[in-house]
């Protein structure tokens, strides 16, 4: 049985959601310089989205999905999953990783640098009719030495158009992150 990342719940983010219209790029950003996302937490702990920011855009029938991974932090490579409307669905395009050896999962392959996956969209997407895509991942903070939990954003893509959903999150206090064995 694998045991979770540690519980790190990071408290919530405000997220705007941005679509793509006619002349603009069917692309969506989670950005890491916006004002709700700017401040590090206590230990230098950055919340989630500042730590991972994200973008999608539709392409060809997929959608290709980047991560930015800031300095510091890395994604694990298995923990990447994806779901078309609530149903599981395969990710394809994403690179080996490097291996490296960690407290929680032994040895792993991780991403330190930016990474993209693709998943294949169904066709109804490409003639307007709204399909949600969720994308779930889990990545750790080097530098404040704890592993965020498992977070899923969720886009809804309807033709040319990508909008990022709101987060569903929780907000716990600091109080409940666990650091990482090894860690002080």
């Amino acid at each position: 049985m694998r045991a979770e990342c540690a519980v790190a719940f990071i408290a919530s983010v405000a997220f705007s959601s941005i679509t793509g219209a006619a002349g603009v790029s069917p692309s969506i950003s989670v950005s890491a310089s916006s004002s709700a996302t700017s401040a590090a937490l206590p230990g230098g702990l950055l919340p989630v989205d500042q730590a991972f920011p994200l973008r999608a855009t539709r392409v060809d029938g997929r959608l290709v999905v980047r991560f930015d991974v800031v300095g510091g932090h890395y994604l694990y490579r298995e923990r990447f999953e994806a779901a078309i409307q609530g149903k599981e669905a395969a990710i394809s395009r994403l690179p080996t990783g490097k291996v490296r050896e960690d407290a929680f999962f032994g040895k792993v392959a991780v991403f330190d640098q930016p990474v993209e996956l693709s998943i294949g969209l169904p066709a109804a997407a490409s003639s307007g009719e709204p399909t949600v895509v969720a994308v779930r991942y889990q990545g750790c903070s080097e530098r404040a030495g704890v592993c965020y939990p498992p977070v899923t954003r969720s886009f809804k893509v309807a033709g040319d158009r990508v909008e990022l959903l709101p987060a569903e999150t929780q907000r716990p206090g600091l109080g409940t992150l666990q650091r990482r064995p090894g860690t002080p």
